[in-house]
C-alpha cells in the first residue's frame, strides 16, 4: 500500500486578487471529469501517483482538479476541504492528466487535499492551502 502525503508551501490569500483567474474548460460545480488546467496553474503539486491543481480564489470559490501522474488507475478522487468532502466519479484515469477529476469548493482558509483511490489503495495524497 502506497502512502504519500505532500503539503505544498504555496499559499493564496482570499482577499482581493489583482490578477484574474483563467477560465478552465470543462470545470463544473459537481465532482466529475474535466479538461486539463490552463498553464501556468495557480498551484500544481504532485505526490505519489496523484497531482492536483488549486486555482486562486475567485468569486468566493476555488477550482480543484486531481489526476493520475505517472501511472493510470481505475478508481476515484476524494477532495477534503474546509467546507467538506467531495468524491469524483469512478473512472479509468490515464497517466499524465489528459483527463482530470474536477471540483468546485468554497474558498475558505485551510488545506485542500486530493487523494486518489484505486479500490482501497491510496495512490497518493497531495495538499495545497488557501490563507
Amino acid at each position: 500500500m502506497k502512502k504519500c502525503i505532500f503539503i505544498s508551501t504555496i499559499v493564496f490569500s482570499i482577499g482581493t486578487m489583482s490578477m484574474a483567474m483563467p477560465s478552465i474548460a470543462g470545470a463544473s460545480t459537481q465532482p466529475g471529469v474535466s479538461s486539463p488546467a490552463v498553464s501556468p496553474p495557480s498551484a500544481q503539486t504532485c505526490a505519489g501517483d496523484v497531482c492536483m491543481f488549486l486555482s486562486n480564489p475567485s468569486g468566493g470559490f476555488v477550482t480543484v482538479q486531481g489526476w493520475a501522474y505517472y501511472q493510470g488507475f481505475y478508481g476515484h478522487f476524494t477532495l477534503v476541504a474546509p467546507g467538506g468532502t467531495q468524491n469524483s466519479i469512478s473512472y479509468s484515469w490515464p497517466a499524465g492528466g489528459s483527463i482530470r477529476a474536477g471540483f468546485s469548493a468554497r474558498a475558505i482558509v485551510g488545506n485542500y487535499c486530493v487523494t486518489g483511490w484505486s479500490g482501497s489503495i491510496n495512490e497518493g495524497t497531495v495538499c495545497n492551502r488557501v490563507e
